[in-house]
């Protein structure tokens, strides 16, 4: 069961409830946060493994993370949240350059 239309995405990923590689905080102060393990506000991706390395792919997001690309793309004052596209948006800026 995924999340959003990924025929239009083409992407080597898609946002999954259940059966994930691993997650990535959508809401809170952790907003942007690669995790092995979900949490309450979390959304799963599910990397196609004809395409990219799972393990390959988590190390790809958190280094991201690390560099910023989702703090970057934070909106909200009281609670700081991402959405799906701006995960997607921060990986497609990070590396495509």
């Amino acid at each position: 069961q995924h999340l959003g239309a990924e025929s239009k995405r083409n992407l080597p990923w898609t946002f999954s409830k259940e059966n994930a590689d691993f997650y990535i905080q959508t809401k809170g102060t952790n907003a942007g946060k690669v995790m092995r393990e979900p949490s309450a506000n979390s959304v799963g991706i599910k990397v196609d493994p004809g395409v990219l390395d799972a393990n390959y792919a988590f190390y790809m997001f958190q280094n991201a993370e690390m560099q910023g690309a989702f703090k970057q793309m934070q909106k909200g004052t009281a609670t700081p949240y991402i959405t799906q596209a701006d995960i997607d948006q921060a990986i497609m800026r990070l590396y495509s350059q």
